[in-house]
């Protein structure tokens, strides 16, 4: 719908970065968004602005991809030829990719949102399936580690990579 009050301003970021929404998208996918923007006792409800200071726009924006498309757009090493790149620039990229979607996935978690979940952890399977010259290029410690502090105990994601 066109109406401006099924919009919603979310500013992400310590610079709060600006984003505008569909609240019924946002509120669809995601349970933090539909308890901040439901109901009288949530200022988010009143102001149709919800602050995340502690999130990187960037994955935001992926995040807010995904809302409206269901698709995640990191193929930055889905190259028609894979040997066009060279290998430490693959490398390189693949634990760049990596670091995006565990972020993703972190911040579906921390959004309450089971489908961007479900999807940032398929893309890490897809691209750790992936070979580059007979090599694979794996998630690093650093990567686990990220999981691991932004997840609860019992997350599905920690169990897959770290449990």
């Amino acid at each position: 719908s066109f109406d401006p009050a099924s919009m919603v301003t979310v500013r992400v970021g310590a610079d709060q970065q600006t984003f505008a929404a569909h609240a019924s998208f946002l509120c669809t996918r995601s349970d933090f968004f539909r308890t901040a923007l439901s109901g009288e006792r949530w200022q988010e409800a009143k102001s149709r602005i919800v602050n995340l200071p502690d999130d990187n726009p960037k994955i935001f924006e992926m995040y807010l991809g995904h809302v409206y498309t269901r698709k995640i757009d990191t193929a930055r090493t889905e190259l028609d030829d894979p040997y066009a790149m060279d290998a430490a620039v693959y490398k390189a990229t693949m634990q760049e990719e990596y670091a995006d979607l565990f972020q993703l996935y972190v911040l579906g978690e921390k959004l309450l949102d089971n489908s961007v979940k479900d999807a940032a952890i398929s893309a890490v399977f897809k691209r750790a399936e992936g070979r580059y010259n007979g090599c694979r290029c794996s998630p690093s410690t650093k990567h686990l580690a990220l999981v691991y502090e932004g997840t609860p105990a019992g997350s599905p994601c920690r169990r897959i990579l770290i449990d």
